[in-house]
């Protein structure tokens, strides 16, 4: 299954019946949008699907993973008073994405003018959510959504493996649960290491030994 294309992951998740959508990019390639009405976003899809087929990526492509592509031209505030909050975390996020990124990010810009289309669209709510997840990125932490994904899919290996293996099972539940509990720390870097450990499943290798690899990798 090594070095497929993404089309061909598409049609090798499909040849096994999951049912898979995915929308085409302008340079040719593309993103899945859903797993079997799992929705990702970014390039999630694309990790996780390949993680279902069992396939190693390069770290080329895992290092393409989720970036942020808010850009704009200005940056002074274009924002109602009556948004502080969100006023204050942007403020908040410009400031750590500047000191991790530099002044020209090479993974994009978070601008009022941006955050403001952003709270006309999805809300003050959701845009401060947002903001949070870009302070993350930043920081270095996982994407929320990322983790959520990397949760379901091990809760997904346990079921898989409850019935012939119950005590393989506790160690992956166990390990979702741990997950969750300390998400604020788990950092971006980490998460395609895991799949690929969970991917070793198929490989024969004891379920006790794969937990403890991403333990150590998570930090958990």
């Amino acid at each position: 299954m090594k070095n497929m294309n993404m089309r061909q992951v598409v049609d090798e998740l499909r040849r096994q019946g999951h049912v898979v959508t995915f929308y085409n990019r302008r340079d040719g390639s593309i993103l899945i949008k859903s797993i079997d009405g799992q929705k990702f976003t970014g390039a999630t899809g694309n990790m996780y699907g390949r993680a279902l087929v069992g396939e190693k990526l390069s770290t080329k492509r895992a290092n393409q993973l989720s970036r942020i592509t808010w850009t704009g031209k200005r940056a002074k505030s274009q924002i109602s008073h009556k948004y502080d909050a969100v006023k204050k975390q942007l403020e908040r996020t410009q400031r750590i994405w500047r000191k991790a990124f530099g002044k020209d990010s090479p993974v994009g810009k978070i601008t009022a003018k941006k955050v403001k289309w952003s709270i006309e669209h999805r809300g003050e709510a959701e845009t401060i959510r947002l903001l949070k997840e870009s302070e993350r990125y930043a920081k270095g932490k996982a994407y929320t959504k990322n983790i959520q994904h990397l949760v379901d899919y091990i809760r997904d290996t346990a079921d898989r493996v409850r019935i012939t293996s119950p005590e393989s099972a506790m160690l992956l539940d166990n390990l979702a649960d741990d997950m969750i509990s300390n998400a604020w720390m788990i950092k971006e870097e980490a998460i395609y290491p895991t799949y690929y450990e969970l991917y070793k499943i198929n490989q024969g290798i004891p379920i006790e030994d794969i937990v403890r690899n991403i333990r150590r990798i998570l930090g958990i």
